[in-house]
């Protein structure tokens, strides 16, 4: 009997799956939360600290772990026991450098982050930032330690060999029983990289020039969209192409070649979807063994193809799908068309697609 492999996707979180400091957006959230039903574990990796990214996990309901990767790779937690399984020896000695660091900011009113191994402190008057953090590295005068600052006025101290990959070294090593994993690595940025140098790397269009070469160097994916909603195309792919098949049937929401769909409603023997499908392209010519769909034009014009016959269904108009007719719509319009799709069936699983060859 073959052995069902592990999957672990690791996600960076700011660029990623969210801006700085601001909610997924619900699409995402809907397949993170399908591919958590799956069995898939999914671990957010950050420079954030443990309390916000345990936040984040809940937020975005995954249940099938309750690790997070923090500060930038110096803390792994698990926040549903409250426990951190490690803490990066050399981050640690940050820590002796925070009464220094205070000292040459002394002065300016600030806010600090509580971490473990990472000094972050956000300045209130954001155009002394650059200044104080120059103050802060001439103090320091330390070439194990990094300091930058952002345009949110906030200002890292951090040790140069803490990384999102020695975090991922860890976590294989000490708190997974799979010596045969699938592993999936999302990231934007360059602290990503030692991140991305694991499984199959994913990043974005507009992710850093550094980070889009190390991916295709690795044979990684390199999704067409920005950002979070990149990272919604890429999981679509992947999970639609067969690399995460046992998330495609409960993910909530797809983008597809022809646009996407979007479930909006479930319940026993019916399931409601929000299928949009872009000018001048079609769906595959197709039927399915367990279910009927009765599709309702809300925007557009579709052209529908039933069992050898086309018709147009307008705006305002529907067209019921019996059980096993073979059918597809187009978009032959120059705006999208949308469709609200009821299916009903003792099945309504994803996969219920057989294709026609033309």
């Amino acid at each position: 009997m073959e052995i069902k492999k592990q999957t672990y996707i690791f996600y960076d979180v700011d660029g990623t799956l969210a801006q700085p400091f601001q909610s997924p957006p619900e699409k995402l959230k809907k397949v993170i939360k399908g591919i958590d039903k799956a069995g898939i574990k999914q671990i957010l990796c950050s420079g954030k600290n443990k309390e916000y990214l345990a936040g984040m996990a809940r937020s975005l309901g995954i249940e099938s772990t309750s690790h997070i990767i923090a500060e930038n790779g110096g803390v792994i937690y698990d926040w549903r026991k409250m426990k951190i399984h490690y803490k990066n020896p050399d981050g640690e000695k940050v820590r002796k450098h925070k009464e220094k660091i205070l000292s040459e900011i002394k002065g300016n009113k600030f806010a600090e982050e509580a971490k473990e191994t990472i000094v972050t402190i956000f300045m209130e008057d954001l155009d002394k930032t650059p200044a104080l953090a120059k103050r802060i590295t001439k103090a320091l005068n330390d070439p194990d330690l990094a300091i930058k600052h952002y345009k949110d006025g906030a200002i890292d101290v951090f040790h140069s060999k803490v990384n999102k990959g020695k975090a991922l070294e860890y976590y294989f090593k000490n708190l997974t029983e799979s010596s045969d994993a699938q592993v999936f690595t999302f990231g934007d940025g360059v602290n990503d990289l030692e991140m991305l140098e694991f499984g199959t790397p994913v990043t974005f269009a507009d992710a850093h020039p550094e980070v889009i070469r190390a991916v295709k160097n690795r044979n990684g994916l390199v999704s067409e969209k920005d950002g979070p909603d990149g990272a919604v195309e890429a999981l679509s792919n992947l999970s639609s192409d067969g690399l995460l098949p046992e998330a495609f049937n409960h993910i909530g929401f797809a983008y597809r070649p022809w646009g996407s769909w979007e479930v909006l409603s479930t319940g026993d023997g019916f399931k409601v979807k929000k299928m949009v499908v872009k000018p001048g392209l079609k769906l595959s010519l197709q039927k399915h063994k367990h279910r009927s769909e009765h599709w309702f034009v809300f925007e557009g014009t579709a052209t529908v193809t039933l069992n050898g016959s086309t018709l147009k269904i307008n705006h305002g108009n529907d067209i019921y799908i019996r059980k096993e007719a073979i059918h597809r719509v187009s978009n032959r319009g120059k705006s999208d068309l949308v469709i609200i799709e009821v299916q009903r069936g003792k099945y309504l699983g994803e996969d219920d697609i057989v294709k026609i060859k033309e």
